[in-house]
């Protein structure tokens, strides 16, 4: 085994290992820090997925999610 196998934590190598360690990194952030990181991401995803994600929690967007659920089966 090489130096670098030893240091390697293999418990977040899996989906729900990853998934533990993002959210222990967000809680560790500051209030400013999490606020700062919300808006590089809003930036990075443009303004259609702002605008999406608007329909959806102001209620047009059930309307769809009915839309989708009736014509799937």
């Amino acid at each position: 085994m090489s130096e670098s196998d030893e240091t390697i934590d293999w418990s977040k190598t899996t989906f729900e290992g990853s998934r533990r360690e993002q959210l222990r990194r967000w809680h560790a952030l500051s209030l400013r820090q999490r606020l700062e990181a919300l808006d590089r991401l809003s930036d990075l995803a443009g303004p259609d997925a702002v605008r999406e994600k608007g329909a959806r929690y102001g209620g047009k967007g059930k309307d769809k999610v009915k839309r989708a659920r009736r014509y799937s089966g």
